[in-house]
């Protein structure tokens, strides 16, 4: 097993750990993106390691399940499969009917995990991550498409799914590492459901989205006003 601890900043903090079941070559890439991210931070530079945007994979997969807002299951074809994998190149066209059930499937593992976080069990988020990292190993390529700097890239090998599923998993665990688990947040909104990735320095963020937050609180207003004409 593994730790990173200083690399952050945050000395004393506790940090995942990848159990030793994990391939070699995922713990390879895990210890690479994590130092390449800190010495970005440290530096101040960007060299395109986007972690953000593999951690998003989780989310816009999540978020097709729209069931709490009353808009039913988002990912029940390939032209759904297709539509989510449409930002990674070269998946749309390869997409299978046995990617949509994989990633169905992983979907709901995703949500335990933003659960797991968003209830405070950050021990819990880790060990639905840990477990998932084992069933996903990445494939680390190094990259320099469309004129861009060298950067890794998670995987570029296995089905849809596979590759789809190691950036979303990885990107989470990178996170986690790198920031907390309180980065997953579960939307407060009574009438919602959706994750998301809180970023703000102050960890305050609750709503995934403005729409929720202002719905939210013209309900709690509502509410004042009921229980004051109620008490007068």
């Amino acid at each position: 097993a593994l730790t990173i601890t200083a690399l952050w900043g945050r000395p004393g903090t506790s940090v995942p750990r990848l159990p030793s079941t994990v391939p070699a070559a995922s713990t390879v890439a895990f210890v690479a993106l994590c130092a390449a991210a800190a010495w970005d931070n440290l530096r101040g530079e960007d060299r395109g390691v986007d972690l953000i945007s593999y951690a998003e994979l989780a989310v816009r997969l999540v978020n097709t399940d729209q069931s709490g807002q009353g808009g039913g299951d988002q990912l029940t074809g390939l032209d759904a499969l297709r539509a989510l994998v449409s930002g990674m190149p070269g998946l749309s066209a390869r997409a299978t009917r046995n990617d949509l059930d994989a990633l169905r499937m992983l979907r709901t593992e995703m949500r335990k995990v933003f659960s797991a976080a968003a209830a405070g069990d950050a021990g819990r988020a880790v060990e639905l991550l840990n477990e998932l990292l084992i069933q996903y190993p990445i494939h680390p390529q190094f990259s320099g498409h469309d004129g861009q700097a060298w950067h890794l890239h998670l995987t570029q090998s296995g089905t849809v799914a596979d590759q789809y599923a190691a950036g979303a998993v990885m990107g989470l665990a990178v996170l986690v590492t790198k920031d907390g688990a309180d980065r997953l947040g579960v939307c407060a909104a009574s009438s919602c459901g959706n994750v998301f990735l809180g970023t703000s320095s102050n960890r305050s963020r609750r709503y995934c989205s403005d729409r929720c937050a202002n719905r939210s609180d013209v309900a709690a207003c509502r509410t004042g006003q009921r229980h004051e004409g109620s008490n007068a």
